[in-house]
Protein backbone atom coordinates (compact mmCIF):
# COMPACT_ATOMS: atom_id res chain seq x y z
CA UNK A 1 0.00 0.00 0.00
CA UNK A 2 1.39 3.55 -0.79
CA UNK A 3 -0.35 6.21 -0.04
CA UNK A 4 -0.55 10.21 1.35
CA UNK A 5 -0.57 11.54 4.52
CA UNK A 6 -3.87 12.60 4.60
CA UNK A 7 -4.47 13.62 8.14
CA UNK A 8 -0.89 15.53 8.60
CA UNK A 9 -1.54 17.53 5.59
CA UNK A 10 -5.00 18.77 6.49
CA UNK A 11 -4.23 19.42 9.77
CA UNK A 12 -0.74 21.78 8.78
CA UNK A 13 -3.28 23.41 6.79
CA UNK A 14 -5.73 24.39 9.23
CA UNK A 15 -3.44 25.80 11.64
CA UNK A 16 -1.85 27.44 8.58
CA UNK A 17 -5.50 29.37 8.62
CA UNK A 18 -5.19 29.92 12.48
CA UNK A 19 -1.58 31.55 11.96
CA UNK A 20 -3.35 33.91 9.68
CA UNK A 21 -5.50 35.22 11.61
CA UNK A 22 -8.93 32.99 10.78
CA UNK A 23 -11.53 32.82 12.98
CA UNK A 24 -14.50 30.93 11.38
CA UNK A 25 -13.30 27.99 9.27
CA UNK A 26 -15.54 25.79 7.49
CA UNK A 27 -14.63 22.45 6.12
CA UNK A 28 -15.61 20.81 2.61
CA UNK A 29 -15.16 17.22 3.27
CA UNK A 30 -16.09 14.43 0.86
CA UNK A 31 -17.60 11.24 1.96
CA UNK A 32 -16.13 8.97 5.12
CA UNK A 33 -16.29 5.72 3.10
CA UNK A 34 -13.38 7.14 1.63
CA UNK A 35 -10.70 5.91 4.87
CA UNK A 36 -7.81 8.32 3.38
CA UNK A 37 -9.58 11.37 1.45
CA UNK A 38 -12.35 11.31 3.70
CA UNK A 39 -11.93 10.29 7.48
CA UNK A 40 -7.91 11.72 7.61
CA UNK A 41 -8.45 14.34 6.14
CA UNK A 42 -11.35 15.34 8.35
CA UNK A 43 -9.45 13.84 11.21
CA UNK A 44 -6.79 16.20 10.18
CA UNK A 45 -9.10 19.38 10.53
CA UNK A 46 -10.47 18.00 13.97
CA UNK A 47 -7.04 17.63 15.63
CA UNK A 48 -6.17 21.08 14.71
CA UNK A 49 -8.98 22.54 15.72
CA UNK A 50 -8.73 20.70 19.34
CA UNK A 51 -4.67 21.93 19.23
CA UNK A 52 -5.58 25.27 19.10
CA UNK A 53 -7.81 24.89 21.64
CA UNK A 54 -11.29 25.39 19.63
CA UNK A 55 -14.04 22.70 20.21
CA UNK A 56 -14.89 20.60 17.66
CA UNK A 57 -18.43 21.89 17.26
CA UNK A 58 -16.90 24.79 15.80
CA UNK A 59 -16.13 23.68 13.08
CA UNK A 60 -18.78 24.07 10.00
CA UNK A 61 -18.48 21.18 7.91
CA UNK A 62 -20.12 19.54 5.13
CA UNK A 63 -19.53 16.69 2.67
CA UNK A 64 -19.35 17.29 -1.56
CA UNK A 65 -18.77 14.88 -3.88
CA UNK A 66 -15.45 15.09 -5.67
CA UNK A 67 -15.64 17.91 -8.00
CA UNK A 68 -16.04 21.70 -8.10
CA UNK A 69 -20.13 21.53 -8.41
CA UNK A 70 -20.51 20.45 -5.53
CA UNK A 71 -17.70 22.56 -4.30
CA UNK A 72 -19.57 25.54 -5.36
CA UNK A 73 -22.72 24.65 -3.80
CA UNK A 74 -21.84 23.96 -0.36
CA UNK A 75 -19.61 26.63 -0.27
CA UNK A 76 -22.49 29.01 -1.01
CA UNK A 77 -24.49 27.54 1.46
CA UNK A 78 -22.04 27.91 4.41
CA UNK A 79 -21.15 31.90 3.07
CA UNK A 80 -25.40 32.14 3.15
CA UNK A 81 -25.83 30.54 6.58
CA UNK A 82 -22.84 31.70 8.32
CA UNK A 83 -21.28 35.04 6.82
CA UNK A 84 -18.82 35.48 9.08
CA UNK A 85 -16.83 32.27 7.59
CA UNK A 86 -13.55 34.15 6.97
CA UNK A 87 -11.37 30.79 6.24
CA UNK A 88 -12.61 27.28 3.90
CA UNK A 89 -10.95 23.97 4.17
CA UNK A 90 -11.93 21.77 1.60
CA UNK A 91 -10.94 17.95 1.04
CA UNK A 92 -9.56 18.41 -2.49
CA UNK A 93 -8.51 21.13 -4.81
CA UNK A 94 -11.13 20.33 -7.50
CA UNK A 95 -13.75 21.47 -4.47
CA UNK A 96 -12.30 24.37 -3.87
CA UNK A 97 -12.20 26.07 -7.52
CA UNK A 98 -16.00 25.39 -7.05
CA UNK A 99 -16.08 27.14 -3.69
CA UNK A 100 -13.45 30.28 -5.04
CA UNK A 101 -16.58 31.14 -7.48
CA UNK A 102 -19.04 30.85 -4.75
CA UNK A 103 -16.88 33.11 -2.64
CA UNK A 104 -16.08 35.85 -5.77
CA UNK A 105 -19.76 35.82 -6.58
CA UNK A 106 -20.22 37.59 -2.88
CA UNK A 107 -17.98 40.18 -4.07
CA UNK A 108 -15.88 39.05 -1.25
CA UNK A 109 -11.61 38.97 -1.65
CA UNK A 110 -10.47 35.75 -1.54
CA UNK A 111 -6.14 36.29 1.00
CA UNK A 112 -8.25 39.60 1.97
CA UNK A 113 -11.49 38.53 3.26
CA UNK A 114 -11.71 34.99 3.61
CA UNK A 115 -8.88 32.22 3.10
CA UNK A 116 -9.73 28.84 0.82
CA UNK A 117 -7.36 25.49 0.59
CA UNK A 118 -7.41 22.81 -0.88
CA UNK A 119 -5.27 19.24 -1.17
CA UNK A 120 -3.34 18.15 -4.36
CA UNK A 121 -2.06 21.29 -6.18
CA UNK A 122 -3.98 19.91 -9.21
CA UNK A 123 -3.25 20.78 -12.50
CA UNK A 124 -6.24 23.21 -12.62
CA UNK A 125 -4.61 25.92 -10.03
CA UNK A 126 -2.26 27.14 -13.24
CA UNK A 127 -6.28 28.32 -14.73
CA UNK A 128 -7.60 29.90 -11.67
CA UNK A 129 -8.28 33.48 -11.30
CA UNK A 130 -6.95 33.32 -7.48
CA UNK A 131 -3.61 31.40 -6.88
CA UNK A 132 -4.53 28.24 -4.45
CA UNK A 133 -2.90 26.85 -1.12
CA UNK A 134 -2.59 23.75 -1.11
CA UNK A 135 -0.80 20.19 -0.13
CA UNK A 136 1.12 19.07 -2.65
CA UNK A 137 0.85 15.21 -3.44
CA UNK A 138 3.77 13.03 -4.59
CA UNK A 139 1.51 11.25 -7.04
CA UNK A 140 4.55 10.45 -9.70
CA UNK A 141 6.24 8.84 -6.90
CA UNK A 142 3.17 7.24 -5.50
CA UNK A 143 3.02 5.29 -8.81
CA UNK A 144 6.89 4.32 -8.92
CA UNK A 145 6.81 3.15 -5.44
CA UNK A 146 3.26 0.96 -6.35
CA UNK A 147 4.68 -0.12 -9.47
CA UNK A 148 8.41 -1.71 -7.72
CA UNK A 149 6.43 -2.71 -5.11
CA UNK A 150 4.02 -4.79 -7.72
CA UNK A 151 7.46 -6.04 -9.55
CA UNK A 152 8.83 -6.76 -6.57
CA UNK A 153 5.48 -8.94 -5.46
CA UNK A 154 5.59 -10.89 -9.03
CA UNK A 155 9.27 -11.98 -8.98
CA UNK A 156 8.71 -13.50 -5.19
CA UNK A 157 5.30 -15.32 -6.55
CA UNK A 158 8.06 -16.57 -9.45
CA UNK A 159 9.87 -17.98 -6.87
CA UNK A 160 7.11 -19.50 -4.63
CA UNK A 161 8.92 -16.79 -2.30
CA UNK A 162 6.26 -14.97 0.12
CA UNK A 163 6.08 -11.19 0.22
CA UNK A 164 5.81 -9.20 2.97
CA UNK A 165 3.03 -6.48 3.39
CA UNK A 166 3.77 -3.29 3.40
CA UNK A 167 2.77 0.21 3.55
CA UNK A 168 4.23 3.51 2.54
CA UNK A 169 3.40 6.66 3.44
CA UNK A 170 4.71 9.50 1.35
CA UNK A 171 5.04 12.88 2.44
CA UNK A 172 3.51 16.20 1.03
CA UNK A 173 4.66 19.77 0.93
CA UNK A 174 1.99 22.70 1.72
CA UNK A 175 2.49 25.63 -1.18
CA UNK A 176 1.16 28.82 0.11
CA UNK A 177 0.27 30.78 -2.45
CA UNK A 178 -2.72 33.79 -3.03
CA UNK A 179 -5.89 32.25 -1.30
CA UNK A 180 -4.55 33.19 1.64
Amino acid sequence: CVYHDDMHALKDLAHLLFKKGRKQIAYIGVSESDPQAGTARREGVIAAFLEEGRKTDELIATVADFDAKTGYTYAKEILEKFPSVDGIICATDTIAIGAIRAITEQGRQIGKDISIVGVGDNWMNAYSGTPLTTAHYYYRQCGEEAAGMLLEAIAHAKENKPFPARQICLEYKIIERGSI
